[in-house]
């Protein structure tokens, strides 16, 4: 009786094809959402506000490594966490290295012409000393 009365209410709103063992296919409701016909729910009216699915275009990360495992900790982000996103089709991916480093003492003269030196001649972009 319920089912016979669920088919009438259908009917009665256009949707003729409804079948309550086999529904239609998801018809597009408002505000984002998708209403399958026959759903009972709060949505009213017989159908159930589903939310709709958007893409995820987009990811980032930041992870503090242990400068003692540097080498383990960058090799595991990369095997668990960056070949996923990088295997994914039509995925643009960029890697940096970000260094923040703290001397209470100050930096030595010796330190600071090495550590130039070196940024300069491996082509990091940006790196500086301050006070």
């Amino acid at each position: 009786m319920a089912e016979e009365e669920a088919k009438r209410k259908a009917e009665e709103e256009g949707k003729e094809d409804y079948e309550p063992d086999n529904p239609t296919p998801p018809v597009g409701g408002t505000g984002g959402t998708t209403a399958y016909p026959g759903d009972r729910g709060s949505g009213g009216a017989g159908f159930k506000e589903e939310p709709a699915t958007q893409k995820i275009v987009n990811f980032h990360m930041s992870a503090e490594l242990d400068i003692t495992r540097i080498n383990r900790d960058v090799q595991k982000l990369m095997e668990e966490v960056v070949n996923h996103i990088i295997n994914t089709d039509g995925s643009s991916v960029q890697i940096s290295l970000e260094v923040v480093a703290n001397a209470e003492a100050g930096f030595t003269p010796e330190t600071v012409r090495t550590v130039s030196e070196n940024s300069r001649t491996l082509k990091v972009e940006r790196f500086g000393f301050g006070n």
